[in-house]
């Protein structure tokens, strides 16, 4: 089957004329995209990438009022990627609602409004992207070494997540803080305590990171769970 005749047939099947042109407009960002100028080519020539676009294509072409998608981007090049953001964006302003499975997590932090964490068909954590990314502060410090209380004094300023002194002068501490306006007293309590501070690199909470501690923290399930999205 080639480009030509494919898309009719997936127009069919969506239980649309082809042919017909629709009073919904088209997503932003869908138009022009595709294999533009390879109508007559089988399907079976084209790359993984191209096959993908043809998938989406396939999902969006009945103008629907759900659309779920998995791992879209997979195969696809930085250009590829681009496109298909903006076509779930231009859905998403359309007032579709889009349910994007992705392991790509930067990716889920662009283009998603609500997240949820899955681990072995169980819903880890579920919210809306600020709830989930929002007060937080990541911040490394690197200072010539761990001075006696330094980290006391740390943890009563926020959360001591990690600590590394394997590299001689010089030692590594993750410290989550409620909020930003703590910083300068991370400063102060460093210096009084004596130890060399050499950066204090605030970081924005990311979702791998966040993925990451939960399966860590939580063991699996010893008996099955059924859980109903």
């Amino acid at each position: 089957m080639d480009d030509r005749r494919g898309i009719p047939a997936l127009s069919r099947a969506a239980g649309r004329n082809a042919g017909r042109r629709t009073a919904r407009p088209r997503p932003a960002g869908a138009q022009n995209r595709g294999p533009g100028g390879r109508g007559q080519e089988s399907l079976g020539g084209y790359s993984k990438g191209m096959l993908q676009r043809c998938g989406l294509a396939g999902a969006i072409l009945a103008r629907p009022e759900l659309v779920f998608l998995d791992e879209p981007t997979s195969a696809l090049d930085p250009i590829g990627r681009v496109e298909v953001r903006e076509i779930i964006e231009g859905l998403r302003a359309d007032g579709v609602a889009v349910f994007l499975n992705s392991h790509l997590l930067s990716e889920v932090e662009q283009v998603c409004d609500r997240v949820a964490f899955v681990k072995e068909g169980r819903v880890l954590q579920q919210g809306s992207m600020q709830e989930l990314m929002g007060g937080v502060i990541p911040l490394g410090i690197r200072v010539d070494a761990v001075k006696p209380g330094l980290l006391d004094a740390l943890a009563r300023l926020g959360e001591v997540r990690h600590t590394d002194t394997q590299t001689p002068g010089r030692a590594e501490i993750e410290l989550w803080l409620p909020d930003a306006d703590r910083v300068p007293a991370v400063a102060d309590a460093i210096h009084a305590s004596g130890a060399r501070l050499h950066a204090l690199i605030p970081r924005r909470p990311d979702l791998e990171t966040m993925f990451l501690e939960l399966i860590e923290d939580r063991p699996a399930p010893t008996t099955p769970e059924a859980v109903r999205a």
